[in-house]
């Protein structure tokens, strides 16, 4: 594609909707955004969903295709919320994990 310029932004993406949270026992210590708290009592996965789906909204409204996938509750995970693996895919179709 030698003198044609690439598009460096995705037109569609994949999401994981939210299930649930909980706070990590390992991490509490160190993480002062961690309290202990349960979700129960400040119904943070109520807030948390509202804003996921604010943001799909936003995202589909500007021509981005974005696929939504539910989560698991899975109250042993709770750095499920934070995944720290990418996946790219090119035009070439070619695929790539981000670590």
């Amino acid at each position: 594609m030698a003198g044609q310029a690439e598009v460096q932004s995705a037109s569609a993406v994949l999401m994981i909707r939210p299930a649930a949270f909980c706070d990590n026992p390992q991490t509490r210590p160190s993480n002062t955004f961690q309290s202990g708290i349960s979700d129960a009592k400040i119904g943070v996965t109520a807030r948390v969903c509202a804003e996921f789906d604010s943001l799909v909204d936003v995202l589909r409204s500007n021509g981005v295709v974005t696929y939504v996938f539910e989560g698991r509750a899975q109250r042993d995970a709770p750095t499920k919320s934070f995944p720290t693996t990418g996946l790219a895919l090119t035009p070439t179709e070619q695929s790539s994990c981000i670590p």
